[in-house]
């Protein structure tokens, strides 16, 4: 870690109440301090106290009395007992529990900030041997044991104070999902720790967050708390004291048993916390499922791995979650994981207890007016009608009998992860609720969203259907794309890889987005339809240059080519890797350009016959004005010299008519009476002239 992402400004004054955030495995008290892990009633510095542990005198134990007799001086129970008293400072008082206290204290001698835990019980048994293999652990992967002995009423232990709090407060702080880089920092010292420890012979059996400390900030320096006395309580009690307990615990701790291969499962839990985000046992608004929940989780079912996108991590997670011990990732294939390789992970186990007798409920759940008692019934009529479910599931914002009812009936049923999906998004997301309870009901059988089936073939044929333009798969495509249902499909029979393959379909749709954007270009909702379809075909494996050849014709296309913002997208080719989005967008956005190239083509010509029209109206207009004296002029010549008005009058009418469409009406009149009398007195004159031609002959 460094100072970056969840580690920047964490490093406050020590001794400080971090935040106000519970943690998982944890509860929280106002007295809480940083530098602790908490007890069952929110004492800093301690795991969960259980029950008291029995302990003996510790021979040579400065500060002890070898029988455990009180000092009789007096103390307030806050404040240090006098066997101590001689040997630190009281500061202030961290916490207190059901079974131990927590004083922050300072070593008289040398200045050294340390934290006391008192356990108020004296039957607890010193472990000598153990205890004193604490005291020389490697505190690189520990929290260091200083001292531990019995005085005053107390058992005590001495132990190292971590300034900056424990993993769950740097997680309440910094919520998850933590950077790949962020959560390697936790693995590359937790892992080793719990190496160590199991070396020792000691199994830790509650690694939570919250007993996880951090001594320094940058450079990180993580350590595992609670390895000392409380183990002795912790191991008089059943699986987990509440439910955040158990939210880490493994399978066997069901039946109290507990291996080296134990806290190797509680790891993996925090890595699909940091990584996803919400620990496997924790609903959406951040509640935990209650114990009975988390039990029947435990025995019944596989913890899905599929909501982490990193093949590498993904890998990890499901080798320490595998629910045999024995088969279980350790040391060595930790190890081997984190040199790059990747270890083989067990198939998964039988997922009930062999020893548990398998029951069966008859109760029964009325849907549609059909009584059913058999999961597998019900899930099959959730399937036949669709809209009946929803409608079912849409009881839960008003706590309908119905939805009450089958809840109750679920869990008669045995059908845990049912009731996990009820409360798990049905609100957000109906659609992906439903298909979960119907999975959760019936998990052998093929993933079927909406009345189609989503195996590998199905989802192709859905997909062609779509893309021939058929309304319902082109909805149906964009619920699953809108609700991210191929996630919950994956490893379901037909289904395998669709975790991936639903992230590199959501990741091309958004890159596409984004390149559409840049270059301003605004698609309609049936163009974004048609862009995810076509991009769900390029994110399966190998087809990532399905649509290459189409692309490259778009890119070619000279009317489209005219438009400066598609040149742009075509020259800004990406890495070839990353080429379906920019191929999906050259084929989406080409017949938009080219589009646009014929509407300029078009507005251009409109405005060049525009301009065309405006030009002869306007020499029309200029011709009307000069025709009234133009018609003056001819009506008189033809008025005034009868020869010259075979000529002159008509053209005065002529221009006279045109005249008449300016404002010059009277003159527009002269002109035309001037011409139609001149042409008449020339045509009289030409008569008479004719006639006396032809008489005088």
């Amino acid at each position: 870690m460094t100072d970056e992402g969840p580690v920047r400004g964490m490093a406050s004054v020590p001794g400080t109440v971090r935040d106000q955030i519970a943690a998982p495995g944890t509860t929280r008290d106002a007295a809480g301090a940083p530098g602790t892990t908490r007890d069952a009633a929110g004492a800093p510095g301690t795991t969960r106290d259980g029950s008291g542990a029995p302990g003996t005198t510790r021979d040579g134990a400065p500060g002890t009395t070898r029988d455990g007799g009180p000092d009789p001086e007096p103390f307030a129970r806050v404040n240090l007992p006098p066997t101590l008293r001689r040997r630190y400072e009281y500061v202030r008082e961290l916490g207190a529990g059901g079974e131990a206290d927590l004083l922050l204290v300072r070593d008289l001698s040398s200045g050294e900030e340390c934290v006391v835990r008192l356990y108020r019980r004296q039957d607890l048994p010193l472990d000598e041997e153990k205890l004193n293999r604490l005291r020389t652990a490697d505190p690189r992967h520990l929290i260091a044991l200083r001292d531990y002995g019995r005085g005053d009423g107390y058992v005590w232990e001495i132990l190292e104070y971590a300034p900056y709090g424990s993993l769950e407060q740097l997680m309440g702080r910094y919520p998850a999902p933590w950077p790949a880089d962020k959560v390697l920092d936790v693995f590359d010292q937790l892992a080793p720790a719990i190496t160590y420890a199991n070396s020792l012979g000691m199994v830790h059996r509650d690694i939570k967050p919250g007993n996880v400390l951090i001594r320094s900030m940058n450079p990180a320096d993580l350590v595992l708390a609670d390895f000392g006395l409380t183990k002795f309580i912790e191991a008089t009690h059943a699986h987990g004291t509440n439910s955040r307990t158990s939210a880490y615990a493994p399978p066997e701790a069901i039946a109290g048993h507990t291996s080296k291969w134990s806290d190797w499962w509680s790891l993996g839990i925090i890595m699909f916390e940091l990584l996803t985000g919400r620990n496997p046992f924790q609903n959406p608004d951040g509640s935990w499922f209650n114990e009975q929940v988390i039990t029947s989780i435990l025995i019944s079912r596989e913890i899905s791995v599929s909501g982490i996108a990193d093949d590498h991590w993904r890998l990890l997670v499901r080798g320490l979650l595998t629910r045999v011990p024995e088969k279980r990732w350790g040391p060595e294939q930790t190890a081997a994981w984190r040199a790059g390789g990747k270890p083989p992970v067990a198939d998964p186990e039988p997922v009930r207890d062999p020893g548990r007798p398998i029951t069966r409920s008859n109760a029964t759940f009325v849907f549609e007016g059909v009584g059913y008692n058999d999961p597998l019934a019900l899930a099959a009529a959730l399937r036949h009608d669709w809209g009946g479910g929803r409608r079912l599931l849409a009881g839960r914002a008003v706590k309908a009998p119905t939805y009450l009812a089958l809840k109750d009936w679920m869990t008669k049923h045995e059908r845990a992860e049912a009731v996990q999906a009820l409360n798990d998004g049905v609100d957000e997301r109906p659609e992906r609720g439903l298909m979960q309870v119907i999975m959760a009901l019936d998990p052998q059988a093929p993933p079927e969203f909406n009345g189609r089936r989503l195996d590998d073939e199905n989802l192709r044929a859905l997909t062609r259907d779509a893309i021939a333009n058929q309304p319902a798969a082109r909805q149906i495509l964009g619920q699953i794309y809108e609700d991210g249902i191929l996630t919950i499909c994956d490893d379901t029979p037909g289904c395998a890889g669709y975790a991936l393959l639903d992230d590199r379909w959501h990741r091309n749709v958004e890159a596409a987005q984004a390149r559409l954007q840049q270059v301003g270009v605004t698609i309609s909702q049936g163009d974004l339809q048609t862009l995810r379809m076509q991009l769900l075909v390029a994110s399966y494996a190998g087809q990532d240059h399905l649509f290459a050849e189409p692309a490259a014709e778009a890119a070619r296309n000279p009317e489209a080519l005219s438009q400066p913002w598609f040149r742009t997208l075509v020259a800004d080719r990406p890495a070839p890797e990353h080429e379906a989005p920019w191929h999906a967008a050259l084929m989406l956005t080409a017949p938009v350009a080219a589009q646009q190239t014929r509407d300029q083509h078009v507005a251009a010509e409109r405005r060049r016959l525009e301009e065309e029209q405006r030009r002869i109206a306007q020499s029309r207009a200029n011709m009307d004005r000069i025709s009234v004296p133009l018609g003056l002029v001819c009506g008189v010549i033809a008025f005034c010299a009868p020869p010259a008005g075979a000529i002159a009058g008509p053209a005065a009418v002529y221009f006279g008519v045109r005249a008449r469409r300016t404002r010059h009406k009277a003159a527009s009149t002269w002109a035309i009476g001037l011409g139609g009398v001149g042409f008449v007195f020339a045509a009289i004159t030409i008569m008479v002239y004719l006639n006396n031609l032809v008489n005088g002959s």
